[in-house]
């Protein structure tokens, strides 16, 4: 989808700069970056390829001059207006005794820039890799990465972050301050990678089929599944990794499935991948289960805790690995990208209130649900009450209690939803 990058980009950006979070030249270099990268997935596949150099210029004329290749072009030729019907069988005749369509611009039969079409249009098919494949031209991760190219259409907060002149914590910061509810659809539309125009439409669709936005713009085709990622990651301050040949540290799994047995994987869709001293890394494909991580953290306190988003078929694969068996019924595929499930039971652990507001705002949509379950009632003007309540609470037991993370949750004892606030105390490790 091409579209004007002018305004969103620049809002976004300019932010960044006012923070002092990128310099100019970090801008500058992002957006050389992606002016490139656009101009390279104009060209047609097989120009890619020759611009990779994955195949010599001879490569590419002999996969231009094999029958399958001179098929296609054939077929596309008889498709073109630009011969006229009384030549055509005279043309092709000419075509068939000699391939080299070069010889049909010298003749007069067609222009120079008809050839450079029917060329290209010929590269460009997915057809004319598998066939540079089977040729053993090319491997399969070399298709793979051609196709990505092709596809190319990251935003300049992607490149910044790829490149490591941004944190993940410093566009949390940035996005939030375009709009503060920093909901899935302003992060996309911020990004121009889609207009609120449709933004709309695909919500409308979301009432009537039940499913989650993130869902249905990628059943729609407006966004790539690594696009939502990154969307999320923003939205919930969590990275996304793709975790390519990931395996296990064979010494850890058991301690691993000590920490986070499957019952609780199961139920939770929240796997440990692995632990660094006391510092313990878990991962989940749906960010409405990171909610999940500060329950554990109230258990075990003595591990730091973070948490990374994956693919739903990455958390299945990882899950088969370390539990040996198959992940049945993969219910976290259901609520991609909506907000999370309020956790009447559940505890919320803050360990830094600036980075997590996602959290915090989570807590209140809890507490609202609560609120109006019992009968209660609620203003919209208590949300800046619920806010500071938390912030102070925070800094109030932190400093009391000399500790680093506060824990939050409901009581309902007097049927009416009150928040409750705990040191969360470091405990000794033995052994």
């Amino acid at each position: 989808m091409t579209m004007d990058q002018n305004q969103p980009l620049s809002k976004i950006s300019s932010l960044l700069l006012e923070q002092d979070f990128i310099r100019a030249e970090d801008l500058e270099k992002a957006m050389d970056i992606r002016s490139k990268n656009l101009k390279r997935a104009e060209l047609p596949l097989g120009m890619i390829l020759l611009k990779l150099e994955l195949i010599t210029n001879k490569n590419l004329n002999d996969l231009l001059l094999h029958p399958e290749t001179q098929k296609v072009i054939k077929k596309n030729l008889q498709g073109k207006n630009w011969i006229p019907k009384d030549e055509r069988d005279e043309f092709f005749k000419c075509l068939e005794k000699n391939p080299n369509l070069k010889k049909l611009v010298d003749q007069g039969r067609m222009t120079m820039d008809q050839l450079n079409l029917i060329i290209r249009e010929a590269m460009d098919r997915v057809a004319f890799l598998k066939l540079a494949l089977r040729q053993e031209l090319i491997r399969g991760k070399d298709l793979e990465e051609v196709l990505l190219m092709k596809r190319y259409n990251k935003s300049i907060s992607e490149i910044l972050l790829d490149e490591h002149l941004v944190s993940l914590s410093e566009l949390n910061f940035v996005y939030r301050k375009c709009d503060e509810s920093l909901k899935l659809g302003t992060i996309l539309v911020l990004q121009n990678l889609i207009t609120p125009e449709q933004i709309e439409k695909n919500l409308a669709e979301q009432k009537v089929k039940k499913d989650s936005l993130g869902q249905i713009l990628l059943r729609n085709g407006m966004i790539s599944l690594a696009q939502l990622y990154f969307a999320l990651s923003i939205q919930f301050n969590t990275p996304f990794r793709e975790l390519k040949g990931f395996t296990f540290n064979g010494k850890q799994e058991a301690e691993l499935r000590d920490i986070v047995g499957q019952i609780y994987a199961t139920e939770n869709l929240i796997i440990p991948l692995f632990l660094n001293e006391n510092n313990l890394t878990l991962a989940v494909s749906n960010p409405a289960h990171i909610v999940k991580m500060h329950e554990l953290m109230s258990r075990y306190s003595h591990l730091n805790m973070s948490c990374v988003l994956i693919t739903d078929e990455k958390f299945e694969q990882l899950y088969a690995m370390l539990y040996g068996e198959i992940l049945k019924a993969p219910a976290h595929r259901v609520s991609m990208g909506q907000d999370m499930l309020c956790q009447e039971n559940g505890k919320w652990v803050i360990t830094d209130p600036s980075s997590q507001l996602w959290l915090i705002s989570n807590l209140y949509e809890c507490y609202a649900t609560l609120c109006t379950d019992a009968g209660s009632g609620l203003i919209e003007k208590k949300k800046d009450l619920f806010l500071d309540f938390i912030l102070e609470s925070f800094d109030t037991i932190c400093r009391d209690y000399d500790c680093q993370s506060v824990s939050f949750w409901f009581d309902m004892e007097t049927g009416t939803p009150a928040i409750k606030a705990s040191p969360v105390l470091r405990a000794s490790v033995v052994g």
